[in-house]
C-alpha cells in the first residue's frame, strides 16, 4: 500500500543526492508545469505542448511504468498511484548528459525560436540533472511499485514523445534602417559606460546606468513572451558584466561561479520585478568582485596560488599542497604570497571563506552549521567567532540585516516606478 511518508523519505533523499525529482500528482488534471521546470510554458504553444504530455499520461495502465523521451530532450518516468483515482507519479525530468550545441541547435529550428528564446530555453535546461540514465530511474520506478503495490513484475513501456500541431508564430515588422541604427548606437554608448563603472568597481554609477537597461524597448511581439524578452535582457547582462571583470584579471573560477549563479537566478523568473531585482543585483554583484578579486596586478605564480586556494576553498588547505601547485617551497610560497599581496596565505584563505560565507546566507537557505562545513570550517562555533570578528554580527543577525537592506532598496525602487 503506498505510504506518503515512505514516498516523501524516498523523494528527498534522491533530490538531495542527485536533484532527481520523483513527485506524485492526484489528478490528470493537475497543472503540469513543475514536470519540466516550465520549459514549455516558455515556448509557443505552451497549451498544446502540455496537451501532448497529458495524452500519453492517461494512456498509462495499471501495471504499467511508461518511459518517455520528449522532443525538448527529456526523459520521464511515468506509473499509476492505484490508490488514488486518476494519480499517477513521475520520476524526472532528467538527461543523461547535457545536450551538445547541435541538439539545441536543432530544437530551437524544430520550435521556431530566435536566438534570445533558444538562449533561454538552454538556461532552463541547466536546471534539469544530468549524468542520469534510464535504467537508474526504472529501478527507483521498480522499487516503488514493488514497495507500495507488491508488483514485482511491472509491464514496461516506452515512447518517443514528438509534439504536434506547432505553428510558427510571425514576427514582427522590422523597424526603419534609420531607427535601428539609433537604438543600436544609444545602446552601445550606455553599454560601454556601465562596462566602464563595472571594471571600476564603482556602484553607484553602474547602478544608474543599468536602470537605463531596464527601460530599453525589445520590440515584445518577436518573442513568444514579455517576460522571455525581459529574461534575455538579464541573459545579455550577465555575460557582458562577466567580460569586463574578466578584464581585470579576475579567476575563471570566480567568475564562472558568480556568472552561473545568475544565470540559474535569471531562469527561475516569473515576473518582471524579480528579474529587475536581479538586473541589479547583478551589478552590485560584479562591481564588488572588481573591487574585492582583481589579480591583474599580481604574478602568474600568485594567480596560480589565488586560483588553487579558490578552487580547494572546501577542503583542509595545507600549505605543502599549495606550495605544489607552483613547484616551489613552502617558505618560498609564503614569502612570495605575503610580499605581493601584503597578506599571508592564511589571511587570504581566511577572507576568501568568510566572503562566500556571505553569499551563501544572502543567496541561500542553508543554516549556519552547513555553511560553517561547506566553506571548510567544520567548527561552526569557531567560524562563528570568525565571522564576528570580521563583521561584528553573529552570521544569522547579518543575514537579518542584509534581508532588510534587500527590502528598503525594493521597496525604493517600487515607489519610485509608481
Amino acid at each position: 500500500m503506498f505510504d506518503p511518508v515512505a514516498f516523501e523519505m524516498t523523494a528527498n533523499i534522491f533530490e538531495d543526492a542527485y536533484a532527481l525529482k520523483i513527485r506524485h500528482f492526484d489528478s490528470f488534471d493537475c497543472d503540469l508545469h513543475p514536470l519540466d521546470y516550465q520549459i514549455r510554458g516558455a515556448l509557443n504553444n505552451e497549451q498544446v505542448l502540455y496537451d501532448n504530455l497529458r495524452e500519453k499520461i492517461l494512456s498509462i495502465n495499471s501495471g504499467e511504468i511508461l518511459t518517455i523521451h520528449d522532443s525538448l530532450l527529456l526523459h520521464y518516468q511515468f506509473m499509476l498511484d492505484d490508490n488514488t483515482p486518476n494519480g499517477f507519479f513521475c520520476i524526472g525530468p532528467y538527461m543523461p548528459t547535457f545536450p551538445e550545441q547541435s541538439k539545441l541547435d536543432s530544437l530551437a529550428n524544430m520550435y521556431h525560436m530566435n536566438f534570445s528564446t533558444a538562449k533561454d530555453l538552454e538556461a532552463r535546461l541547466l536546471n534539469v540533472p544530468t549524468q542520469i540514465n534510464d535504467l537508474e530511474t526504472l529501478c527507483i520506478a521498480r522499487n516503488m511499485m514493488f514497495t507500495f503495490y507488491g508488483n514485482d513484475h511491472p509491464v514496461l513501456q516506452s515512447i518517443e514523445l514528438v509534439h504536434t500541431d506547432l505553428d510558427e508564430r510571425p514576427l514582427a515588422p522590422e523597424e526603419t534602417p534609420a531607427e535601428h541604427a539609433r537604438k543600436v548606437q544609444t545602446t552601445y554608448i550606455h553599454e560601454d559606460k556601465i562596462l566602464s563603472y563595472i571594471r571600476d568597481g564603482d556602484d553607484a554609477k553602474a547602478v544608474n546606468e543599468a536602470k537605463y537597461f531596464m527601460t530599453l524597448n525589445f520590440a515584445p511581439d518577436r518573442l513568444p513572451s514579455d517576460i522571455v524578452n525581459h529574461r534575455a535582457l538579464g541573459y545579455s547582462a550577465n555575460t557582458l558584466y562577466r567580460k569586463a571583470c574578466q578584464q581585470n584579471g579576475i579567476l575563471p573560477v570566480t567568475l564562472d561561479d558568480i556568472s552561473h549563479h545568475y544565470a540559474k537566478r535569471i531562469s527561475q523568473c516569473m515576473t518582471h520585478q524579480q528579474i529587475d531585482d536581479i538586473l541589479l543585483d547583478m551589478v552590485r554583484g560584479y562591481c564588488k568582485l572588481s573591487r574585492d578579486h582583481k589579480t591583474e596586478k599580481y604574478s602568474h605564480d600568485v594567480q596560480m596560488i589565488m586560483q588553487y586556494i579558490l578552487v580547494n576553498l572546501n577542503t583542509d588547505l595545507r600549505i605543502e599542497d599549495i606550495a605544489a601547485c607552483v613547484n616551489f617551497s613552502p617558505n618560498y610560497t609564503s614569502h612570495l604570497f605575503r610580499k605581493e599581496t601584503g597578506k599571508s596565505i592564511t589571511a587570504y584563505i581566511t577572507e576568501e571563506r568568510l566572503s562566500l560565507s556571505k553569499r551563501l546566507l544572502k543567496e541561500s537557505p542553508m543554516n549556519v552549521k552547513s555553511i560553517a562545513n561547506y566553506i571548510g570550517i567544520p567548527d561552526w562555533n569557531y567560524f562563528i567567532k570568525l565571522f564576528k570578528k570580521d563583521t561584528g554580527l553573529t552570521p544569522t543577525a547579518w543575514r537579518d540585516e542584509q534581508l532588510k537592506k534587500e527590502k528598503k532598496i525594493k521597496d525604493s525602487i517600487n515607489e519610485k516606478k509608481k
